[in-house]
């Protein structure tokens, strides 16, 4: 994976994004979200459905896209989102993407 820089695509573009289901153009319009669409709790429940993708990528982008939730929004459903990105935790290919989520899931999110 390469780092880009965050579009300006929302809603619209994630969920035909996730229609598509294209791991490269997933990935863009995860991140986008995350910085441009303010309702955190629809955004968590989008990335907590994609982190059981069949591709890693796909399911590595999604546990940072909580983590950016957690620092756009500075709230998270950490009892529903913890337990499964320390699942993520277990695996080589997503290891350091559910670490920094949690990291930042830790420093900048609070219970709703």
């Amino acid at each position: 994976m390469e780092y880009r820089e965050p579009g300006a695509g929302g809603r619209e573009e994630l969920l035909e994004a996730i229609e598509k289901d294209d791991a490269q153009e997933l990935c863009g319009a995860m991140i986008a979200a995350a910085f441009n669409v303010d309702d955190w709790k629809w955004l968590q429940e989008e990335f907590v459905s994609l982190l059981q993708h069949p591709n890693a990528n796909v399911r590595a982008i999604a546990a940072t896209s909580l983590g950016h939730v957690a620092r756009v929004h500075g709230q998270l459903d950490t009892a529903r989102v913890l337990p499964l990105l320390e699942e993520l935790r277990q695996h080589q290919k997503t290891r350091g993407f559910a670490e920094t989520a949690l990291e930042d899931i830790e420093m900048f999110a609070h219970q709703p």
